[in-house]
Order: C-alpha cells, then sequence, then structure tokens
C-alpha cells in the first residue's frame, strides 16, 4: 500500500494550491478529484493559470 505525506482531497483552487505547495516542499502528495479537468466550474479557473507558470 502506498502511504503519502500529505493528501488533498478535491482539486479545486485550495486543494491544488496545498498539493502543489506540500509536494515542492518535499512532501509526498496525494491529490484525488472526482471531476475529469477542465470542466465547467463556477470559479475563475485560477488554478489552471496558477500551474501554467
Amino acid at each position: 500500500m502506498e502511504e503519502y505525506d500529505v493528501v488533498a482531497v478535491g482539486g479545486g483552487v485550495a486543494g491544488s494550491v496545498a498539493a502543489r505547495f506540500a509536494a515542492q516542499n518535499n512532501f509526498k502528495t496525494l491529490l484525488i478529484e472526482k471531476f475529469k479537468t477542465p470542466r465547467n466550474k463556477p470559479c475563475s479557473g485560477i488554478q489552471f493559470s496558477y500551474f501554467e507558470r
């Protein structure tokens, strides 16, 4: 069984950013999202432009 230091449930803005910062700080990180991306969503789409940098 895989073990992770951080598990982020939900790939919205908060979950995506939390997972990214955890991974950048050398935590073994798993991000779980139930929807395929990209998808229609009510937010501004900031997580996609954020990750394109």
